[in-house]
């Protein structure tokens, strides 16, 4: 019988039970691809994580992210899990390393490691972001989101990665985010016909004191009906706002707010400016806290 040590922690959390949970598993050689993918449905979270020693000479760690149902390339909120635990877990040596390289399916990924309010706090720098039009009628959205035509902002519907594709709209109101009743199986047509994860709906302005911008998503052909506090799509939806300058320019920094509706509140940093010749850098960070230790047999 095989033994594999993992940790479950809550992502963009500073207290446990909000965010976004995700297990890591701290040592995952010897699995192979069918087996994490049936780990990952066992454990039934947004993301699950093993992480391998690295291929590339400048990485710390090799991490493979999967949902219940396929392997990504990159997420979020498994990346910062994935750093929290290899600084405390012994996985990075030595543990006191102010930046760790994360190596996954879209390449290098710096993740800065802080604390904030006592909590280790950790920053990631996203892909660097491209953007589709996403040919979506108004009356097609409100379908899919369970909105009025009239919640709708008036600014491009587009697709958009920083490591994965999250189809993104922008609505008129927090408000408007919160009400939400998402048409999951339109949902899932729509995004899998543009090669989309999911739909990310945000508002400018937001309910929880600090926060300047509401988030929602909406995975479902991932298994996932809504995701707590998800580190890609606000990512995403960051490089929106910057590109359309809905904050007042293209360099932006922000709080934003999602898992409310679930009863997971979490926050994520955002920030964006100019990177080399002119692409723009997206960095999001949030805190992570450590819930469950355990060992999975096999």
């Amino acid at each position: 019988m095989v033994s594999k040590e993992f940790w479950q922690v809550d992502a963009f959390a500073s207290e446990t039970f909000k965010g976004n949970p995700c297990a890591v598993f701290l040592d995952a050689e010897g699995l192979d691809k069918a087996q994490m993918q049936a780990i990952a449905a066992e454990m039934n979270l947004s993301e699950t994580v093993f992480l391998f020693p690295p291929k590339h000479k400048d990485a710390d760690y090799l991490a493979r992210i999967f949902t219940p149902r396929e392997e990504l390339p990159f997420a979020g909120h498994p990346t910062i899990s994935a750093a929290f635990v290899a600084t405390q877990g012994a996985v990075v040596s030595p543990a006191d390393k102010s930046e760790i390289i994360q190596e996954c399916g879209i390449g290098l990924v710096p993740v800065e490691i802080g604390e904030e309010d006592g909590t280790p706090f950790f920053t990631m720098t996203q892909g660097a972001p491209e953007y589709r039009d996403a040919g979506l009628s108004s009356e097609v959205l409100s379908e899919m989101l369970g909105c009025g035509m009239e919640d709708l902002a008036e600014h491009p519907v587009e697709t958009v990665s920083t490591g994965i594709w999250w189809l993104v709209v922008a609505l008129r109101s927090p408000e408007a985010v919160a009400s939400l009743k998402p048409n999951l199986t339109l949902i899932e047509d729509v995004c899998n016909s543009r090669d989309a994860v999911g739909v990310a709906p945000f508002s400018i302005g937001a309910h929880l004191p600090g926060c300047e911008v509401k988030v929602r998503a909406f995975p479902p052909s991932q298994g996932i009906v809504e995701d707590p506090v998800t580190g890609s799509a606000n990512g995403c939806i960051g490089a929106y706002i910057a590109r359309h300058g809905l904050l007042g320019g293209s360099k932006v920094s922000y709080v934003a707010e999602q898992g409310r509706e679930l009863g997971r509140e979490g926050r994520a940093k955002v920030t964006s400016h100019p990177g080399r010749k002119g692409a723009m850098k997206i960095r999001v960070g949030g805190s992570v806290v450590k819930v469950i230790e355990g060992r999975l047999l096999l």
